[in-house]
């Protein structure tokens, strides 16, 4: 975004640092705004293709498992498959 012009005595001096930083934060928060978006349309798209294809649950090539969690709330998730102790595979307590 483009930074406004400051006229000389009008305001308080700006402090870079601050400026820059809040600037950072700022575009990071819509970047994952936007990232936010594109998720929950993706997630849609999901549950539409597995309700079409009659699936509540799915395992991807890669041992991640689709799942319909609620289908009165419409939630759906990819989650990695859950080891012997309910854990995903690989994590230790």
């Amino acid at each position: 975004m483009a930074r406004q012009q400051s006229i000389p005595g009008t305001e308080t001096p700006e402090i870079a640092a601050i400026e820059d930083a809040a600037e950072e934060v700022g575009d990071l928060c819509e970047r994952r705004m936007r990232i936010q978006t594109e998720e929950r349309d993706a997630r849609k798209k999901l549950m539409a293709v597995m309700r079409e294809h009659k699936k509540r649950l799915y395992q991807l090539r890669d041992g991640r498992v689709a799942e319909i969690v609620s289908a009165t709330e419409e939630k759906v998730r990819v989650r990695k498959p859950k080891g012997k102790r309910g854990r995903p595979k690989g994590k230790k307590p």
